[in-house]
Order: structure tokens, then sequence, then C-alpha cells
């Protein structure tokens, strides 16, 4: 028998989906109330407590700069020596960043976006200095991507090296669907000794990506890491499940297990 599905039972759906994003945090953009800046403080006073020298920070899709901005001077309450390091590859975003961490000689703006393979390729946005411009063409944020812009990708591995960093503290990862190809340009350097907290986006620009949550478990716990949600009010370590596979904007940190160890002393 073939029929339509009944308005009383789309009604029901949409509110039990609406009740399950509540609960699991979903779809909530601004760090200042979806755990985001909260989480910058909990590591931050970790990193106090531990006593530790020079905080390296690696933010990659840094946008205009929001997210660093707050953690700079989260860093600067507690008196604690830092790098951050930005990789932006839109050409306005990346001046309004030389503009706005020009005066910190410990702030390193790139202008390059980062993937595991370095060269040229065609970003696409729905407006210039767009936080959503994706490497993909998107069709699922019902938004027209009509514009491009040709940017540069380096790997980190090679910016590393380069740079002759020794420790990466935290590392953000926010590239519209892109986030597991930064990951694997850190090549051998994605292991738990070397960094100690990966921040990263799962949400729909996965369905463009084509990549799933499971690809990021997969990969980070073989590497010696824990991962956890960002809730409101903390971290919840959770293990995949199917049913987090939705698509639903969503951030996710990665902890190193032997910094996790000491965390949860």
């Amino acid at each position: 028998m073939l029929f339509h599905e009944s308005k009383i039972k789309r009604k029901v759906k949409f509110i039990l989906f609406q009740l399950f994003n509540l609960v699991e945090n979903n779809n909530n953009a601004d760090p200042r109330t979806n755990g985001e800046f909260k989480l910058q403080e909990f590591l931050v006073g970790f990193w106090a407590n531990q006593k530790l020298k020079n905080i390296i920070i690696f933010d990659v899709g840094a946008h205009i700069g929001d997210w660093s901005w707050n953690l700079l001077n989260v860093l600067k309450s507690k008196g604690l020596d830092f790098e951050i390091h930005l990789f932006e590859p839109q050409k306005s975003c990346f001046g309004m960043l030389q503009e706005r961490f020009q005066q910190f000689t410990s702030v390193f703006v790139n202008a390059f976006g980062i993937s595991d393979k370095e060269g040229e390729q065609i970003i696409y946005k729905d407006y210039n200095s767009s936080s959503l411009a994706s490497l993909y063409r998107r069709k699922t944020a019902g938004i027209n991507f009509n514009e491009q812009e040709i940017i540069y990708l380096q790997r980190l591995d090679n910016y590393i090296r380069k740079k002759s960093i020794e420790k990466i503290h935290l590392i953000k990862i926010d590239t519209e669907g892109h986030d597991i190809k930064v990951l694997l340009s850190l090549g051998e350097f994605l292991n738990n000794d070397f960094v100690d907290f990966i921040q990263f986006e799962y949400g729909g620009a996965n369905i463009d990506s084509r990549t799933f949550l499971l690809d990021f478990f997969s990969l980070l716990e073989e590497k010696g890491f824990s991962i956890a949600k960002i809730l409101r009010k903390g971290l919840e370590l959770r293990r995949w499940e199917p049913y987090m596979e939705n698509f639903q904007y969503s951030n996710y940190v990665a902890i190193s297990n032997k910094i996790l160890n000491v965390i949860m002393r």
C-alpha cells in the first residue's frame, strides 16, 4: 500500500529531531554559547597548571580570526607565552587578519590553506570573505556558491619542518568539509606525542566532501587519541555509534591519550 506521510507524523518527527539536536548541542555555531570558548578557558587553565613555557597553537581556516583573538586574550590573562599560527587562503580575510594581529610578534598569519596535496585549487563561496567558503561546491547548505577564488594549499608537515616546530599543543580546524585532509597533511606528525589536542568540525559540509564522522574516529583513535564532543558545559568522551552520523553541525576535540591520563588523574 502506498500513501503520503501525514502532517502530524512530520510534525512529531520535526519536534523530536529538534529536541535531539538541542540535547546533542548541534547546529549552534556561536562559540560563546556552544562550548568552544569554554574549552579554550579549560585548556589555558590546564596549561597554566602544568606550567608550560611556550604554547603552540595552529588555527587552520582562521577566517577573520575571532576564535584566535579570544584564545589570545585568555592566554594573555594567564600570563602564558604562546605562538599562534593562522592559516587562511581567502585574500580578503588574510588582509583582515594581518591588520587585526599586526601588533603581536607571536602571531603568524599565513595566506594559504592546508590540504594533503599542495598546489593551486579553487575555493567556492557565496560572497567575498564568507565563513562558509569551501573547496567543495556545496549543494547541502541551501546557498548559491557562485563566487570562486584560486588559492594555494600547503601540507602541515612541510610547514612544521620549515618552522622547526617541536610540539603543537592545540590545532583548531574549520575548513568546511576538508578537515580530514588537513589531518592527513600532518603526515608523521599526526601522533599523540607531537599533538595534544585537535578540535575539528562535523556537519553538512561532510556530505559534500563525502567524509564521515567514522573516518575521524578511525584515523585519530589509531594514532592514540580519544574523541570528545564539545557540549555547552564541557566535553563528553564518545565512542562512535551509527546515530552520530547525522551530518548536523557540531564540534569535537581529539585528546592525546597521554594528556587524557593526566587530566583524568
